[in-house]
């Protein structure tokens, strides 16, 4: 389900580059969306594996 997400995020990003520099205000918008949004969840997820990777509670070498 992760991947399909990635790869669903990913393509709405492209569409969105393409939609930015349409004349209609509210298509631009829509694209800027369509950017922004997908942009968020992989940041989430980047940083979720990151916190899991570098941040272990039980870790008392720090």
């Amino acid at each position: 389900m992760k991947v399909k997400l990635v790869v669903i995020s990913i393509v709405l990003m492209v569409l969105g580059f393409g939609m930015i520099h349409n004349g209609n205000p509210t298509i631009e918008y829509a694209g800027s969306a369509m950017i922004g949004v997908p942009a968020l969840y992989l940041l989430f997820l980047l940083f979720r594996v990151y916190f899991k990777k570098h941040h272990d509670p039980l870790d008392s070498s720090k």
